[in-house]
């Protein structure tokens, strides 16, 4: 309690010591400017007492004036020379000054016989009254100091006007000292303005200087929380990678199990002895299923996942999941059925065997928790726009459903003894966890609703392309999380130098499509994913400018795809223009593989620039 209220005397005292700086700082500037002003006006007043008043007298009122206003702004001028607030004591002896300078103001009027000029008279009051004018303006933010200065000047003033025992002169009096009290108003609020100013901005540097520690706190606890977030991430990565290495181990061994059960299974066995193999065969079947499913789990994890694109029609993808479904159907008495709808014959680019590894998953489970009635499959294939396709499958079932318990948490992981005894029975397991890490590694996504009167749909949800001539290019590349290669539009209308770039691309292990035209681009962006855009100086007599223009114009996110443009005497090897690269002619490999590294992100295998499907 005593170190807080410590705390808070240091502040307010920082605070007046800050008031008390402005305050000083503003008269010292004040002195500077109005220094001058005064001895000029003090000059130009001795020029009308000049018929009237000797000059012994006039030039020993303009010597006090000079002498009284040159220690004022030498007093000022030290502390601003040194570019600091005047002490203490120098606004003492700059007050005591004032207050001499005012005197010297004030008896002006004393200096005038009573046949002078009247012209004289009216010129030293008008002066009187702009020079205290002037000092209220000049030194406002310190009152004391106008106080002192006007007090003597407009004090002698009324004095004068009152010695002259006239009415008019007793009214100007009364209007002097009005005068005055107006004045030192005028410097009271001016002060209480600058006193309100200058809290209000200790106040919001104060706030700045907690925000800006606040944010730095932030930003080190968000270090803090990504390194360990890296740190969790890495460890994941070691352990799925060690689960990859023993699942390739556990494989060998499995595959000479179910070798030589394969084999006594055509021995001429008894009856018990062969009913024992065909168990030992199913089971071990299982294991390998089992076996195969942890080790795409730990792909994933480890970021080692591929995918393996080609071309297939959803008739195509139908007719597969028949094959695979009507004998397991069959063989429980149920009915089976597949439904293509949409546009069938087109052909889709996907990775077919993920997607048929999902939907035979659910077409598994419906066949085995359904004894009677049937399971439907339900293919739908939807455009979306010239290119872009949507496929929707169902797998809907007549069986028993799934217990509402576990409707919530179907496709996530569990640890068998978070299950209950229904959830047991229903066999949950690794299978559907790996389809939604599927699905969503290919940027779609599965569910489970219940169906109409009973049974259960499962469905899948993937975002696709269509299949197009400039696809085939690197037709069943690999398109991997952590490796694969970089897909890139080369636009160059000179055929030698077109080579030149495929070559270079091709060691680097880039997928390469090349074309000659300008629509021949746009096309090529339309029809499929790139991961960059490399256009010669001039493609179809159209500059690179002019084609990376139309390319940003597209209404697709093609616009966003990065652009290297080839440039002639360009003066260094890679400049940054824009949201584009400039790559220097004649083409560097090393240059041209920096290029495309500062284009990508960040590198030729840039995870983030991976998760798509075509």
């Amino acid at each position: 309690m005593k170190s807080v209220k410590t705390a808070q005397t240091s502040a307010e005292k920082a605070l007046e010591q800050r008031i008390r700086d402005a305050r000083y700082r503003l008269v010292a500037e004040g002195a500077l400017q109005s220094g001058p002003l005064n001895i000029v006006n003090g000059a130009v007043l001795m020029g009308f007492f000049y018929t009237d008043v000797a000059w012994w007298l006039r030039l020993g009122w303009l010597a006090m004036m000079t002498v009284a206003v040159a220690g004022r702004v030498l007093t000022m001028r030290r502390a601003m020379k040194e570019d600091r607030a005047p002490t203490p004591m120098e606004m003492r002896i700059y007050t005591i000054l004032s207050g001499l300078v005012g005197l010297v103001w004030g008896s002006s009027l004393f200096l005038l016989p009573s046949y002078a000029n009247p012209l004289a008279w009216q010129c030293t009051m008008l002066i009187l009254a702009g020079m205290a004018a002037g000092a209220a303006l000049s030194s406002a933010p310190e009152p004391r100091v106008v106080a002192a200065y006007n007090l003597p000047a407009l004090g002698l003033l009324t004095v004068f006007l009152g010695l002259q025992q006239t009415y008019l002169h007793g009214v100007m009096a009364g209007l002097t000292i009005l005068f005055f009290f107006v004045m030192q108003r005028l410097a009271w609020t001016n002060s209480r303005y600058l006193v309100d100013a200058v809290k209000s901005r200790t106040s919001l540097e104060d706030t700045q200087r907690r925000s800006e520690a606040q944010s730095e706190a932030l930003l080190r606890l968000a270090e803090e929380h990504e390194e360990a977030a890296r740190r969790a991430e890495e460890s994941a990565k070691k352990n799925a990678a060690v689960l990859v290495n023993m699942s390739h181990d556990l494989r060998g061994p499995l595959s000479e199990v179910l070798g030589v059960t394969d084999i006594l299974k055509r021995a001429n066995l008894d009856a018990e002895n062969a009913s024992m193999v065909e168990m030992m065969a199913g089971s071990g079947q299982q294991l390998s299923y089992l076996i195969h499913d942890v080790l795409d789990y730990a792909r994933i994890q480890a970021g080692q996942m591929e995918l393996y694109l080609s071309d297939i029609t959803c008739e195509t993808l139908g007719e597969h999941l028949r094959r695979h479904g009507e004998p397991r159907a069959k063989s429980k008495g149920i009915r089976f059925s597949v439904k293509v709808t949409g546009d069938t014959e087109r052909a889709m680019r996907m990775d077919a065997q993920r997607v048929e590894q999902i939907l035979k998953l659910f077409i598994n489970n419906a066949v085995r928790f359904t004894e009677s009635g049937e399971v439907a499959v339900m293919v739908h294939v939807e455009s979306q726009h010239q290119e872009l396709a949507r496929l929707h499958v169902e797998v809907r079932d007549s069986g028993v459903g799934v217990p509402p318990a576990l409707r919530a948490h179907l496709f996530e992981a569990f640890q068998r003894e978070e299950l209950d005894d229904e959830m047991r029975e229903a066999g949950t397991g690794l299978g559907l966890l790996l389809c939604k890490q599927l699905a969503n590694f290919m940027r779609g996504d599965v569910g489970y609703r219940p169906a109409p009167g009973g049974g259960s749909i499962m469905w899948l949800d993937l975002p696709l392309r269509y299949s197009s001539r400039l696809d085939r290019y690197c037709d069943n590349e690999t398109m991997s999380l952590a490796k694969r290669r970089l897909r890139v539009l080369v636009a160059e209308s000179d055929d030698v130098r077109a080579t030149v770039l495929r070559g270079h691309l091709q060691v680097i292990n880039c997928g390469v499509t090349s074309v000659t035209r300008v629509e021949d681009v746009l096309q090529a962006l339309r029809s499929s994913a790139f991961d960059a855009v490399v256009l010669g100086p001039v493609v179809e007599s159209v500059a690179s400018e002019g084609v990376a223009e139309q390319i940003r114009a597209m209404a697709s996110t093609a616009a966003l795809t990065p652009i290297i443009r080839l440039v002639r005497d360009l003066g260094e090897p890679i400049r940054h223009q824009g949201h584009d690269y400039e790559l220097a002619l004649p083409i560097v490999s090393d240059d041209l593989t920096r290029a495309l590294n500062l284009a990508t992100g960040d590198g030729l295998t840039s995870t983030h620039m991976i998760a798509k499907t075509a």
